[in-house]
Parts: structure tokens; sequence; C-alpha cells
């Protein structure tokens, strides 16, 4: 199967697998990087250019990455994407508020009617709700929590700069030129 953009995802310099759009019908089958596709494709951040698993540095204990990042404007805005566990979507993107200007969770279109939006609302995180399309249920509110230095970090990530870049960073602009 490919991802729904028509394409494969990069991570970490090997190819993801994903389901297809369709494939996300079938509860059994559906994987997180299946959403990457309608992300990328629809919604708010349609035609944007993303970095995927970009780490956050020594500072967030080892290993954490942030799903995918995308820019709006001169902002940062990090997106965790999540099938199923919406309270761990919403600890990651809060984490995200200390990196990013804006910040997501995705969320899988059947997950939705169990999440409990006020949580995210609260604290300012959005929701996008993502099934053969992307649509934003709850619309982020610019971080107050961003710190300079975690905030730059990431930004030499996605640039590849530091520790050799973010996984894939080949995105097409609107114009079709690489953006």
């Amino acid at each position: 199967d490919r991802l729904a953009h028509g394409g494969m995802a990069q991570r970490g310099g090997r190819r993801l697998r994903g389901g297809s759009a369709q494939a996300c019908g079938r509860d059994a089958r559906v994987r997180e990087a299946s959403l990457y596709g309608p992300i990328r494709t629809s919604g708010p951040f349609a035609r944007k250019a993303f970095w995927y698993e970009v780490g956050t540095a020594h500072w967030s204990l080892g290993r954490r990455r942030i799903d995918m990042v995308t820019t709006a404007g001169t902002s940062l805005v990090a997106i965790e994407v999540k099938v199923r566990d919406w309270p761990a979507v919403l600890r990651q993107a809060r984490f995200n508020q200390y990196v990013a200007e804006y910040s997501y969770a995705a969320i899988w279109h059947k997950t939705i009617p169990r999440v409990d939006l006020g949580h995210f609302d609260d604290l300012g995180i959005g929701v996008l709700e993502v099934a053969d399309r992307c649509r934003t249920v709850v619309a982020a509110k610019r971080s107050g929590l961003v710190d300079s230095e975690r905030n730059a970090y990431v930004r030499a990530q996605c640039a590849g700069v530091a520790g050799g870049g973010a996984a894939w960073r080949g995105p097409v602009a609107r114009t079709g030129q690489p953006a």
C-alpha cells in the first residue's frame, strides 16, 4: 500500500508503508503513517512543506521526536498523530508547545467521538480530524510556552543543520517548484 498522497514518506532514512486512506475504514489496519497523506493533501496545511520525526534534542529525554512539523508564516507548527490513544497525543502535543508556536493533535476520525475536545481547547492545542480528508475540529492558539533554545533546535533540524537534519525535507510548493 502507498500513503494517500500517492507516495511514500520516509522516517529516519527508511521508507514507511502505510495503509491507503481507504484502508482507514478497517480498524485493524489503521496505522499512524496512513494518516500523514490526508494531512498533507487536505485541510489547513494542504501542500505545505513537512518534516517527519523531527528530533527535539537532549532536553527531551533522549529519543523524543515530533511526528510532523510544518510552518505557518514564520511560526513552527508541530503535529502529533494518533489513531486511538487521545490522552497520549494530548500529552505529546502539550510538550510540543514548548517547542513550536502552534501545536496540533491529528486524530483518526473514528476516535474523535471519544475525545474530550475541551481539554485540547483549554490548553490551546488544535485538533485535526483525519479520514480520507483532514479538517480542523479545534483551532490551535499561539503557545506562550515556547522556549527559544528548543524552538531554534527544531528549526535547525528542519533546515538540516543540527544532527543530520530531519528525516524528510523534499516537499513541493504550490507552484510545483521545490520549496
